[in-house]
């Protein structure tokens, strides 16, 4: 007995649909979501609705029906079929021994179905073997098939059991004749079965109406949707619904209303089924919405004018919907004559052109407002639609339509504002109603609460009240309000722009006056704070907010660093505190020194000649801004705050530096000298050769009678070592027409 839909189609193409109705999402390594460090298009996206979340919210339907989940298939029917009939045994006051052997057989016969599941034949697959032989299988279209696959092998063709009660007979003898493609001797079997009286077929009846509906969806949809309906009268009049028919049979009679094009009546039968718990009617769902766009006027002026439908393919629409490519919208007569040219080589590209093609969801939206739709519940989903569209008056039209009390509908104005350049208008907007959106999912009848944004790193997006804030950040930073838009962006938790603001914007001041009046401001953010402090010289304010393991380094250099300037120190000793200081840097210096860099880095070069590492900031480079560009002021900051020069306050040029300063302090001609002098232009050669020069030239006229002076005379550069210390001696060169001698 088939217990529940399984819609061949729908499921067929449940996985397009789900691409189709989500948002795409880029792969590859990590990349932190912005909106100031990306173009213009971040701050205008659509938001979109996920459709599950959606039609939970939407709550279009209810009803008094029960799905029953699926299991393990064959093997749960007869479970549930052993289990009433044993209740009805029972009833009938047969013997507890005699009830058991009785089920015992009952079921054993029931069970050579599944068994013939097993076997193979020739020219079919698993699949489609199990298609027709699932639970009292369709007939549609495996009934046609020449080699009839429906029909048991003769050793598995089950037997009456004697003792059953009445319509646990009839039912049994019907479904022998089913499994056999004796299509009438099983309906007549039902039927009889149907004709009982009531008190005689309490377990069986929705069983039996249920695969009449079943026998009858190819050879006479009209009484096939009789008899589904049927199931659920028996059901609601109080007969057994074990397996959950009544739930089951709202699918089937869906399909066929689709299938005549009453789609109304096919969406609404859907949402019941959806609303009694049965999953895949999720999928037939998103199977409607998505080929009604297809299919056009003709399927969507109806759904239009129908309330659920229309709510329906709108919050299709607005979950991905809206994504659908173009379709060919000519009319029969059109499309008739474009054929007959296509078939001749001469007209065929051009018929091909010939063609008119639209949006489906501008279709849509088209049809609905032909429908007249006036309803508010219905105008923000389609002030959505309409924005993601593209459509931006009639996104208006459906906000002026839209509860005054609609965040997704002010959020909307607020990018239509942005749009129109109205700046000031837009952040007084968003600032009112940011603090609106729901940061939970607590409150699950508002629209707002399933938007999301398309997102590089989250499955299912960033949440509209994280976006929204991120937004009104952004407006902040272009309107000069600084600090305000740190504070905006970083509760939402938009690193990278926090970031940007941290690093670069603000001034140092600002920054420290910010974090201390914040507790609640991150260790990352209290970092970065640090080693700005460091770069500019206050390193006894740097340390209260470091981490401990960067206190001590911090210590040890602000301690080191003392000692090399001490003057009133030995030259020995000035050197080896100072080469120390250098080590500690080159080891250390990149966690405590150098401008923060989160774990996703990648270089952007500004203009005028500087560049900054940290926070993958390009800002300035970007051409496609329109309305929220930096201002001068804010570009002023930014070189003020970001350091110029590249090698400023890489720790492997500032360890350079030091070690340079020891050196001087260390006398000529000492191995200990050319060490020093080899180690710091080793380490930055390969960053910037030009710097490393004046160690080499260093090292060949301070310490040229040192082995290392000589061979780096003799290389013109700096020697190579070995694992243990040695000089590896430069290749002698080999004469060319020597070597090609010994050759």
């Amino acid at each position: 007995m088939k217990y529940a839909i399984r819609n061949a189609e729908t499921i067929a193409v449940f996985i397009l649909l789900c691409m189709s109705a989500l948002p795409a999402r880029p792969c590859g390594v990590y990349f932190p979501n912005t909106v100031i460090l990306d173009s213009d298009q971040e701050l205008l996206a659509a938001p979109e609705a996920f459709f599950a979340r959606e039609l939970e919210r939407l709550n279009l339907i209810q009803t008094i029906q029960r799905a029953v989940l699926s299991t393990n298939g064959f093997a749960q029917a007869c479970e549930a079929e052993t289990a009433d009939l044993r209740q009805a045994l029972e009833r009938a006051g047969v013997p507890e021994a005699q009830s058991r052997e009785i089920c015992q057989r009952y079921h054993q016969e029931r069970s050579k179905i599944e068994t013939a599941l097993s076997f193979e034949r020739p020219g079919e697959t698993r699949g489609q073997q199990r298609a027709a032989f699932s639970v009292e299988s369709s007939i549609t279209e495996e009934r046609l098939r020449p080699t009839n696959s429906m029909r048991l092998p003769a050793n598995l063709v089950p037997q009456m059991v004697p003792g059953l009660p009445l319509e646990f007979a009839d039912y049994l003898r019907g479904s022998i004749a089913w499994h056999q493609n004796k299509i009438e001797d099983a309906r007549a079997a039902w039927k009889v079965l149907l004709n009982r009286p009531p008190a005689e077929r309490h377990f069986k009846s929705t069983w039996a109406a249920y695969m009449l509906g079943r026998s009858w969806e190819v050879d006479k949809p009209s009484r096939a949707i009789v008899f589904f309906q049927t199931v659920r009268e028996l059901a609601q009049a109080g007969f057994a619904d074990s397996l959950g028919l009544a739930s089951a049979s709202l699918g089937y009679e869906a399909r066929l209303h689709w299938r005549a094009g009453r789609y109304g009546q096919a969406v609404d039968l859907y949402l019941q089924q959806y609303a009694a718990g049965e999953r895949t009617a999720l999928n037939s769902l998103l199977f409607c919405a998505s080929k009604a766009l297809e299919l056009g006027e003709p399927a969507l002026k109806p759904l239009a004018k129908h309330p659920r439908g229309q709510r329906l393919v709108t919050a299709y629409v607005i979950c991905g919907g809206y994504r659908k490519p173009t379709i060919d919208v000519d009319g029969s007569a059109k499309e008739s004559i474009l054929k007959f040219l296509g078939k001749y080589s001469y007209t065929a590209p051009r018929a091909q052109t010939w063609h008119t093609w639209a949006l489906p969801v501008k279709l849509w939206l088209e049809a609905v407002e032909k429908a007249g739709v006036k309803d508010v519940d219905s105008a923000e989903q389609l002030a959505l639609a309409a924005y993601q569209a593209g459509e931006m008056e009639m996104t208006a039209r459906w906000i002026g339509l839209a509860r005054k009390d609609s965040i997704t509908a002010q959020w909307l104005q607020a990018k239509l504002f942005m749009r129109a350049g109205k700046l000031d208008q837009a952040a007084a907007l968003l600032l009112r109603i940011a603090p609106l959106f729901p940061l939970d999912k607590t409150n699950s009848n508002r629209l707002e609460t399933g938007l999301s944004m398309e997102a590089y790193y989250v499955s299912e997006g960033i949440s509209a009240a994280r976006h929204a804030r991120a937004e009104l950040g952004a407006l902040q930073l272009a309107r000069r309000e600084y600090v305000q838009a740190l504070d905006t962006l970083r509760q939402v938790g938009y690193e990278t722009d926090t970031y940007y603001i941290a690093e670069c914007v603000l001034t140092l001041d600002e920054l420290k006056s910010y974090v201390d009046n914040h507790p609640s401001a991150s260790a990352e953010l209290r970092d970065l704070l640090a080693r700005r402090l460091a770069r500019d010289n206050r390193f006894e304010e740097a340390k209260a907010y470091f981490g401990k393991d960067q206190v001590l380094h911090v210590e040890k250099f602000i301690e080191l660093l003392r000692a090399g300037h001490d003057e009133t120190q030995l030259h020995e000793q000035r050197a080896g505190a100072l080469w120390d200081c250098a080590l500690l840097l080159r080891d250390h210096g990149g966690k405590f020194f150098e401008p923060y860099v989160p774990e996703y880095p990648y270089t952007r070069a500004i203009k005028n000649g500087y560049e900054f590492i940290a926070n993958a900031t390009y800002r300035f480079t970007l051409t496609n801004l329109t309305f929220a560009k930096p201002s001068a002021e804010e570009e002023q900051r930014v070189r003020a705050n970001v350091p110029q020069a590249r090698n400023k306050f890489h720790p492997l040029f500032l360890a350079a530096d030091l070690a340079w300063e020891a050196a001087q302090f260390m006398p000529n001609n000492s191995d200990q000298t050319a060490r020093t002098l080899w180690q710091a232009g080793t380490w930055i050669k390969y960053l910037d050769p030009q710097a490393a020069d004046r160690f080499y030239k260093a090292l060949v006229r301070r310490c040229r009678k040192t082995p290392l002076g000589k061979e780096a005379d003799n290389r013109r550069w700096f020697p190579q070592l070995d694992a243990n210390g040695n000089i590896i001696p430069k290749p002698a060169k080999t004469n060319a027409l020597e070597q090609a001698r010994s050759s």
